[in-house]
């Protein structure tokens, strides 16, 4: 088969996405009535490439995600910034809300994204250090002192097996962040997202062997655990907030009871549970036996 139309799974994807050899252009330092910032121009993203995570992005997909209301009013206005690397979660008993993926926290902003235009497999853009952070001066400074930035892909998505090559389809771009460990091909250190696919990730069996594999799941609608499933998990909660999901598109759980089965539109969603959620569901059903 050479097209896979039903998503294998969702998730929270944080991976970096421009190419190694990627060389910033026309340069400018500004040092003005006490404002210092760097201008350049530089790739974003580059498309129809397998990545070290062996995965591929498409360009028209994109393309199409930047013109969403929300990222467009954010270029109007001069204000589509991103972060000095991803967000995570910074103690063992911290949680990574949907609220801090889906913004950009301000005293972190580094940089902000200006004029997104597509360049043959290339997505390019202007980029301004932020001048009002220790984030966005240091990001400068670094860059006057040798620093190739690369910039990593901030989005919800799904994954297909399209022309037999695993293929990020996203859903929702949130912004470009500044990071230091690339996942294409041409780069030189492979990312693996920092635990985040862990928090907030879905089923992430290999994309082959999902579609080998002999379908066990159960669908349960116990609409008192789903409800409260979908009003408490915060994995649940981030990825249908995300696409305008309702309690009616829960349909039940996988056979461990990890996951949650999520309908959006004609696709299927693992949505990962946390382990809190996973005991209340199997309290639950065992209360049945």
């Amino acid at each position: 088969m050479n097209n896979f139309d039903s998503s294998m799974g969702l998730m929270y994807i944080a991976e970096q996405t421009t190419p190694d050899d990627n060389e910033i252009k026309n340069v400018d330092v500004v040092n003005k009535n006490g404002v210092f910032f760097v201008r350049f121009e530089s790739c974003l993203h580059s498309f129809d490439v397998i990545n070290r995570n062996q995965r591929q992005y498409l360009g028209d997909n994109i393309w199409e995600c930047l013109q969403s209301e929300r990222i467009q009013s954010y270029l109007q206005d001069n204000a589509w910034y991103g972060e000095m690397d991803h967000p995570t979660q910074e103690t063992v008993n911290d949680k990574l809300t949907p609220e801090r993926i889906r913004a950009i926290w301000m005293p972190n902003r580094s940089h902000k994204i200006l004029n997104p235009r597509r360049k043959d497999n290339l997505l390019m853009a202007d980029i301004e250090t932020a001048s009002g952070t220790d984030a966005g001066t240091g990001f400068a400074k670094e860059i006057i002192q040798g620093l190739k930035p690369a910039f990593s892909c901030r989005a919800i998505a799904g994954l297909k097996l399209i022309d037999n090559k695993p293929t990020v389809i996203v859903k929702k771009v949130i912004t470009y962040d500044w990071v230091l460990f690339p996942s294409h091909k041409e780069a030189h250190i492979t990312s693996k997202a920092k635990g985040i696919i862990k928090n907030i990730g879905t089923y992430t069996e290999s994309v082959v062997d999902g579609i080998k594999r002999k379908s066990k799941d159960v669908f349960i609608p116990l609409k008192e655990i789903l409800e409260y499933v979908g009003n408490r998990d915060v994995n649940t909660q981030m990825i249908m907030e995300s696409f305008d999901l309702s309690q009616e598109d829960l349909l039940g759980f996988d056979d461990s009871m990890n996951h949650a089965i999520i309908k959006n539109e004609n696709n299927i969603i693992y949505s990962k549970v946390s382990p809190e959620t996973v005991k209340e569901v199997k309290s639950f059903f065992k209360s049945f036996e």
